[in-house]
């Protein structure tokens, strides 16, 4: 099951992420980010320039601290030149 799918709890209206995985999908999504960086063999310094965001917060995000953003999300994508499907492709796996 893909991270879309099993991170997002629709019922009516709202629609959650739900907070005992939040914490998971981060440190997820930063290794995804990690290898894809590794993969490119560019430096987080590069993938800071090509994206447009700092060092900082490339190695807050593999770290799996930082909380991302949908604009940082898009910015990650240009700054690896993948589609953005791509970049978000990682499984949450179970508990």
């Amino acid at each position: 099951m893909t991270a879309r799918l099993q991170i997002i709890l629709c019922s009516s209206d709202f629609c959650s992420v739900k907070k005992s995985q939040g914490k998971k999908i981060r440190k997820k999504f930063g290794q995804r980010v990690r290898h894809l960086r590794k993969q490119q063999n560019i430096s987080q310094a590069q993938l800071a320039f090509e994206s447009g965001l700092s060092r900082e917060q490339i190695s807050r995000i593999e770290r799996g601290i930082k909380n991302v953003s949908l604009e940082t999300i898009v910015s990650l994508s240009i700054g690896f030149d993948i589609p953005l499907k791509d970049l978000c492709d990682f499984e949450i796996g179970e508990k």
